[in-house]
């Protein structure tokens, strides 16, 4: 699921990289740097304006929307042949830094699975957080034993103190399928981003980007609860 842009505005740091024209690849050897990675194919009219983008590859839905709403305000330099402006297509990958990130290789690892049922416990707001102009997070590191429990709960960082307490509260009570490595349930260690949105107001973007290996977004807006 992708949240709208238009329901609040979304102060974020991102690096457009012109990587060429349409078809350019990565060199043999290269590795990429740790952080979240959007690839768009651009299109660009004479005067320069992207009246076009396309999400050609994504790590993040939610970097996908907001990477394509950035393209679509930029100015290129017109392309020129033969003394006349021309449309042109080009290749932007646009690269989002999360601190502590692990990079798509680390997200490949196996993945325990939270058990939803009747007595699943969800984060609930903090009255004092209820009416904030704009929405916050925390990022917590999960220990999830071969058991399925959560053993231990690191507090990464987190917008709100009374936030963090709310979700740790919860959390300790979640229980997961343990994660598998040939048929057996393996201990890991897993990243995961605790969202509300207080009247649909969104939070700044580096509370929905947990660092990798990261299990799903757990979104609060008022009553309701979403996972992405």
């Amino acid at each position: 699921m992708i949240i709208p842009t238009k329901r609040a505005r979304i102060l974020i740091a991102a690096v457009l990289l012109i990587a060429g024209s349409l078809g350019a690849t990565e060199q043999p050897g290269s590795t990429a740097s740790p952080g979240y990675l959007v690839s768009l194919e651009l299109t660009v009219d004479e005067t320069g304006a992207v009246e076009k983008a396309t999400v050609v590859a994504s790590d993040n839905e939610i970097l996908a929307a907001l990477a394509t709403g950035l393209a679509l305000k930029r100015k290129l330099p017109p392309r020129m042949e033969q003394g006349v402006p021309v449309k042109y297509t080009i290749l932007a990958p646009m690269a989002f830094a999360v601190e502590g990130d692990g990079g798509a290789e680390a997200q490949k690892g196996p993945m325990p699975k939270l058990i939803v049922g009747k007595t699943f416990v969800s984060p609930r707001v903090p009255s004092a957080l209820r009416n904030e102009k704009r929405g916050g997070g925390a990022i917590l590191q999960l220990r999830i034993a071969t058991t399925g429990s959560v053993e231990e709960i690191k507090v990464v960082r987190a917008s709100h103190q009374a936030w963090a307490k709310a979700v740790e509260r919860a959390v300790k009570q979640w229980k997961f399928k343990p994660a598998m490595v040939e048929g057996r349930p393996v201990e890991v260690l897993r990243f995961m981003a605790f969202i509300f949105e207080p009247n649909e107001a969104m939070a700044d973007l580096q509370w929905y980007l947990a660092p990798r290996p990261c299990l799903d977004e757990f979104i609060v807006t008022g009553s309701v609860v979403r996972r992405h």
